[in-house]
C-alpha cells in the first residue's frame, strides 16, 4: 500500500510529464509553421483578369449566375446589343437615341449599386460632409461659389491637415481625382467645381471604389470614367458632338503645343481626323463607331467609346 507521500510524488511526476508533452507538441507545432500561417486575408478581393475581360465584353452566359451580380448581368445583356447596333447605324438622330439608351442603362446600374452597398460603411458621414462643406466655403471663389480646378489638391490637403478624410474612396480613385501631377480634377483648364458637383463625384467614386474592393478592377474603372463623364454631360444626354468631346478632353494651348488636358492626350490639333489618328487602333476594332458627316456637329461620341479609351490607355 502506497504512502501519501508516494502518491503525491507520483501525481507530481504525471503532471510534469503531461506539461512536458504539451510543451513538446507546442514546440513541434511552432516548428511546423510557415509564413503562410501568419498571412492576413487581403483587404481588397481579387478576381481573375480573364474572367473580368469576359464579363465586360458580355462573353459569359447570361442569367446563369456567371456575372458579378444580377444588375451587372442585366446591364451587359443590354449594352452588348447596343454596341453592335450602334456601329451599324448611319443616321445621326438614330445613333443619338441609341447612345442615350445605352447611357441610361449605365446610369441605372450606377444608381442601383448605390442602394446595394452596405451602409454606413460606404456612405459619407454627415459630420464629415459638413466639415468638407465648411472647408469648401473658405476656399471657394466669392463670385462663382466654385473652387478652381488647379486648387483642388490644395483644398483636400488643407482639409486633411485639420481633419481626417473619411470618404470611403479607394486610394487609386482618390489619386486619379486629386494627385497634383495627374489628378483629373486638377486637369480641367479654366473650370471650377461647386460643392454639389464635388459631392456627386465623391458618391459616384464610392460606387467605383466598392466594385474595386470586390475585385472588379475593370468595372471600377468603367464607373470611374462615367463619373468624370457626368462632370461634363450636365443634361445626361449620353453622347457628345465633337465640340462637347473637346470639353471633356480639355484642349488648351501651352507654349505652342496643344494638350488634351482632361485625360492627358497629346494631339497636334483637335479635330476629327486627328482624333481618329490618335485612336486608330481602337477604332479599327470598332468599325462604324465614328462616321463621316458634312457637319461635324452630327458626330455622335457615345459613352461606350470613352469607356474603351479609358480602359485602353489604363487611365
Amino acid at each position: 500500500m502506497r504512502t501519501r507521500f508516494a502518491k503525491t510524488v507520483t501525481k507530481g511526476a504525471k503532471e510534469t510529464m503531461e506539461k512536458f508533452k504539451t510543451e513538446l507538441e507546442s514546440s513541434q507545432y511552432a516548428k511546423s509553421l510557415t509564413a503562410n500561417n501568419f498571412a492576413l486575408p487581403p483587404v481588397f478581393q481579387k478576381k481573375e483578369m480573364r474572367i473580368q475581360l469576359l464579363e465586360i465584353k458580355g462573353k459569359l452566359e447570361f442569367d446563369a449566375n456567371k456575372y458579378h451580380n444580377q444588375r451587372y448581368n442585366d446591364l451587359l445583356k443590354k449594352v452588348v446589343n447596343y454596341r453592335v447596333e450602334f456601329q451599324k447605324m448611319k443616321d445621326s438622330s438614330a445613333r443619338k437615341e441609341l447612345a442615350k439608351e445605352e447611357f441610361d442603362a449605365w446610369m441605372y446600374y450606377l444608381n442601383g449599386r448605390k442602394q446595394d452597398m452596405p451602409m454606413p460603411d460606404y456612405d459619407i458621414n454627415q459630420k464629415d460632409l459638413s466639415l468638407l462643406k465648411e472647408n469648401f466655403d473658405r476656399f471657394k471663389d466669392r463670385k462663382t461659389h466654385r473652387i478652381a480646378s488647379d486648387q483642388m489638391t490644395d483644398f483636400h490637403h488643407n482639409f486633411a491637415k485639420k481633419f481626417k478624410f473619411t470618404v470611403p474612396v479607394h486610394p487609386k480613385n482618390l489619386q486619379q481625382m486629386i494627385h497634383p501631377h495627374f489628378g483629373y480634377l486638377t486637369s480641367f483648364k479654366n473650370r471650377g467645381f461647386t460643392f454639389e458637383e464635388l459631392e456627386s463625384l465623391y458618391r459616384n467614386q464610392i460606387v467605383s471604389s466598392y466594385e474595386r474592393f470586390l475585385g472588379q478592377e475593370l468595372l471600377a474603372d468603367e464607373l470611374s470614367c462615367l463619373s468624370y463623364w457626368l462632370l461634363v454631360d450636365d443634361n445626361k444626354k449620353g453622347y457628345f458632338n465633337l465640340n462637347e468631346l473637346e470639353k471633356l478632353l480639355q484642349v488648351i494651348n501651352n507654349q505652342s503645343q496643344q494638350f488634351l488636358q482632361g485625360f492627358r492626350f497629346e494631339i497636334d490639333e483637335f479635330n476629327l481626323a486627328n482624333f481618329q489618328k490618335e485612336f486608330k487602333t481602337l477604332l479599327k476594332v470598332n468599325p462604324g463607331e465614328v462616321r463621316q458627316y458634312e457637319n461635324e456637329d452630327d458626330q455622335v461620341f457615345r459613352f461606350d467609346l470613352l469607356r474603351q479609351i479609358y480602359l485602353e490607355r489604363g487611365l
